[in-house]
């Protein structure tokens, strides 16, 4: 039987030693460097990926994460160039997506959720979830 990707994370995070989690900004770069660039930070030992799907307010990040972010989104088709960075990190290592609600709540979250899921992440995180929808 094989692992699930939680399955995959769930494992790494319990471990008795420290995981080196490195986030990236998905659709910097064309998709064969970006896939290039992920092999080679899984190479240097990263354990688990954070992919960032760009958005135009990202007020919770730095200035080189919104410099990232807009620079991502004028390439345009993000949601499908951070799927397609997401699957071929998630072939590399556990990983889980980072977003804000505004993208959850526009693409559905239930469809959002599936996509990434079938795509082979670990999970989405939500750094801005608004109260109400929390509840649910």
């Amino acid at each position: 039987m094989s692992l699930t990707a939680s399955d995959s994370l769930r494992t790494l995070l319990t471990q008795p030693r420290c995981a080196l989690g490195v986030f990236v900004p998905a659709g910097l770069h064309p998709p064969t460097a970006e896939r290039r660039h992920l092999g080679q930070i899984a190479d240097a030992g990263a354990d688990l990926f954070e992919v960032g799907l760009a958005h135009h307010d990202a007020h919770l990040d730095g200035p080189v994460i919104q410099a990232a972010y807009r620079h991502a989104l004028c390439r345009g088709h993000i949601l499908d160039r951070t799927l397609r960075a997401a699957e071929h990190a998630a072939r590399l290592r556990p990983t889980v997506v980072m977003t804000y609600w505004e993208p959850v709540s526009r693409h559905g979250p239930e469809h959002l959720a599936r996509q990434f899921a079938d795509a082979g992440t670990a999970g989405v995180m939500v750094v801005d979830l608004p109260d109400h929808q929390a509840e649910r």
